[in-house]
């Protein structure tokens, strides 16, 4: 009986509906991720999520391979870096935005490094090469090591445009892929600095030091109106699954 009722179980969660959802570090790590376990054991549906950034989200939704794409960036801000990375062909119109949240982008070190304190011009200057070592910023004798994440497209972007008034990264950054590569690759690196979602200091061996405060919404996408699966899930997120979430 145990055996027959354990098969009946399996099969039921094989055959639930899925729900695919592509996006950016911001909505995965500090919504979607924390909510997962709990929406799928109460609406019977399988959350099926992908970090492949703002970029290939929106490409995957816009030919349907996703039910939703997610970022932390406004409509205009994503749709303008579409236009950038040469995507012509993508019709804000088609398209239906809502904003789900909020994030804080989080300045992280490795766990080495205990400043309590940074400002934007030493900001900006550790993060365009300027500030090759952390001397430079009243730190440790220690070579400055900048971690960014490929796949953090969004996040890398507003930082560049609120804390470094445009100007470029430094060319000797070192790029690693989504958020938990780029926390591995800070944790594993002594005089390392990167950018991370605020749920990203759960991390072991980071420290996060005062910063002027960095934010974007948190936007999700759907190609017309959600389907009623993503309603629940949307409804979930907003209630019961709020106090799970970082925004």
């Amino acid at each position: 009986m145990f055996r027959f009722a354990l098969l009946a179980l399996l099969s039921l969660q094989l055959g639930a509906q899925a729900l695919r959802i592509d996006g950016g570090a911001a909505p995965m790590e500090n919504i979607f991720k924390p909510v997962r376990a709990a929406f799928e054991a109460r609406a019977g549906l399988r959350l099926e999520l992908q970090e492949n950034g703002p970029e290939v989200a929106l490409l995957a939704l816009d030919k349907g391979e996703v039910d939703a794409a997610a970022a932390g960036l406004s409509p205009a801000s994503w749709f303008e870096l579409m236009a950038s990375r040469g995507h012509k062909g993508i019709r804000q119109e088609a398209f239906v935005a809502r904003r789900i949240g909020f994030d804080k982008i989080n300045v992280f070190l490795h766990g080495d490094l205990v400043l309590f304190e940074l400002d934007k011009a030493q900001l900006k200057a550790l993060f365009t090469g300027k500030a090759t070592n952390w001397k430079d910023v009243g730190g440790p004798d220690l070579k400055v090591v900048v971690i960014l994440g490929e796949k953090m497209p969004g996040t890398n972007k507003i930082f560049q445009e609120q804390v470094m008034d445009g100007a470029a990264y430094a060319s000797a950054v070192r790029w690693s892929g989504s958020t938990p590569e780029v926390i591995q690759a800070l944790a594993a690196t002594p005089g390392s600095i990167g950018l991370g979602p605020l749920s990203a200091l759960k991390a072991e061996k980071l420290t996060s030091p005062s910063t002027p405060e960095v934010g974007r919404p948190i936007t999700l996408l759907t190609k017309g109106a959600p389907g009623p699966g993503l309603a629940k899930l949307l409804a979930f997120v907003e209630g019961e699954g709020k106090a799970l979430t970082s925004r």
